[in-house]
């Protein structure tokens, strides 16, 4: 997920993914229409606007698709699935037995929930993906039509994409079959993740340097702000500028950007951390210095990360060197990443969120399956989030920072370019989450203090309870200022 755009994750994977999946095999074309799918059973806790979208009846989904195609050449069209995520409903057809298609349509869309925040959101989103598939050679799924109102056939704002082949690399790639399991109360489990076959560890190796090269494709999209792009709708449109996003709350949107500089959008953090604070679990005292801790230690972690520059600078320049900015995919991990049967790269979804960020958060930041071991809650136990080790995720990250280098710079001239940021984006992007969410400050700041040399004879809940103590710690701050950036800085 975009650390930036504060979007919450999904939470379920595989109902996501069922939105995009093609089938490997699809009706005939003398299949006769069929009739409609069931509509799920409506549940009494659905809020009323969820409800209203989920009724949408299977033939207005058909009129809709026929009404943008050639009547006389649609010899049947069906609604083939319906699967709900976290903001939107989407409903699969097939079109002839030839194409498939998703039709979206977002969960806040009745008259009574939609807002102006919601329509700039999806047609942000819209814009973004059109702007990526036409400027860059990522294989993203192609926009039919969309709208944002309710005057038309549904009668809710939706949007209209082609289905992208293959399936994706969680399922259908980076693990083999008999990794999967179950535990003892019938939840699914990994194990055996580091030792794949070598066929398999092949086929690793050969995704990751697909996708750095694919990802490298984003280096000559450059802008001078951090925000959101905001495009036109225009057969011909001019270059995207940059302006403000919607940060999700608990209490809904809060408008933010566009900052001219990392310095700006820095600051804004502190400011917010200063006077919030950060909340203790509990009253007890341990608990309450702890928290405090947090609050003390994120604006030493804002001063330490680094200012996004383009080009080898001097010491004496670095500070007034002029800072640009680069897109990142806000949720590049293997379930939205899609593959065909040869383990060849199809498609890659999802990018809502997608935003303009410091070069060190960047398109050349490792994806966020290569750096699990940065999450707040992280384990080596085996389980079905994170079923790598530390060192074989270091290993995969080694070898895809060695692809990446090896794209943007193939001669091997030593060339300054965004690859120098990537062996330290696990980091960088690991403080940026700490930052936009709250409820994970305090975890992933303990993560972070552990990647500190000096503090590895440290229990790090003791070396919290007395950095946040009211008397402080003078020396332990001062040592923070030196090693956060000696963790954030590139070399």
């Amino acid at each position: 997920m975009s650390i930036l755009c504060n979007m919450p994750k999904l939470p379920s994977v595989e109902r996501f993914l069922d939105f995009f999946k093609k089938p490997h095999q699809g009706p005939t074309q003398q299949e006769p229409e069929a009739a409609p799918a069931t509509i799920p059973n409506t549940q009494s806790e659905w809020p009323e606007h969820e409800k209203h979208i989920r009724s949408i009846d299977d033939s207005l989904f058909i009129e809709l698709i026929r009404s943008i195609w050639d009547k006389t050449r649609t010899r049947y069209c069906k609604v083939v699935d319906r699967n709900a995520g976290s903001y939107n409903y989407c409903v699969t057809l097939d079109l002839n037995g030839e194409d498939e298609f998703v039709v979206r349509v977002p969960f806040r869309g009745t008259r009574e929930s939609w807002t102006e925040d919601h329509a700039f959101e999806l047609r942000t989103e819209i814009l973004n993906m059109k702007y990526l598939y036409d400027e860059t050679k990522i294989m993203l799924p192609y926009i039919h039509q969309w709208d944002e109102g309710f005057d038309n056939i549904l009668g809710a704002p939706y949007t209209i994409m082609s289905r992208i082949d293959g399936v994706s690399a969680h399922e259908n790639l980076w693990y083999e079959e008999e990794m999967w399991g179950e535990t003892a109360d019938g939840a699914p489990i990994l194990r055996g993740a580091d030792n794949p076959s070598p066929e398999l560890e092949r086929k690793r190796l050969r995704f990751l340097e697909d996708l750095a090269k694919i990802m490298a494709d984003l280096q000559n999209h450059v802008f001078d702000k951090m925000g959101a792009l905001h495009c036109v709708d225009h057969w011909d449109p001019p270059p995207p500028t940059v302006g403000h996003y919607f940060e999700h709350r608990a209490d809904g949107y809060i408008k933010r950007g566009p900052f001219s500089s990392t310095a700006e959008y820095l600051q804004l953090k502190k400011d917010e951390v200063a006077a919030e604070g950060t909340p203790p679990i509990t009253n007890n005292p341990d608990d309450v210095c702890e928290a405090r801790a947090y609050t003390r230690i994120t604006p030493i972690m804002c001063d330490a990360l680094p200012r996004s520059v383009d080009k080898h600078v001097t010491d004496e320049d670095y500070e007034t060197a002029p800072e640009t900015f680069v897109l990142a995919h806000p949720d590049l991990d293997l379930q939205n990443i899609f593959v065909g049967e040869n383990g060849e790269i199809t498609g890659i979804i999802d990018w809502a969120g997608l935003r303009t960020v410091p070069r060190w958060a960047g398109w050349a930041s490792f994806p966020l399956f290569l750096r699990k071991d940065f999450e707040h809650d992280y384990t080596c136990l085996e389980n079905n989030e994170n079923p790598h080790s530390p060192w074989k995720l270091d290993f995969y990250r080694k070898a895809y920072h060695g692809y990446l280098q090896q794209t943007l710079d193939p001669e091997g001239t030593g060339s300054y370019n965004d690859g120098k940021y990537t062996l330290k984006s696990g980091a960088t992007c690991a403080a940026l989450e700490a930052l936009d969410w709250e409820a994970l400050r305090g975890a992933t700041i303990h993560r972070l203090l552990k990647e500190i040399p000096v503090m590895k004879g440290l229990y790090i809940t003791e070396f919290k309870q007395r950095f946040g103590s009211d008397e402080g710690w003078p020396e332990a701050e001062a040592m923070l200022k030196e090693q956060f950036k000696a963790l954030f800085m590139h070399t």
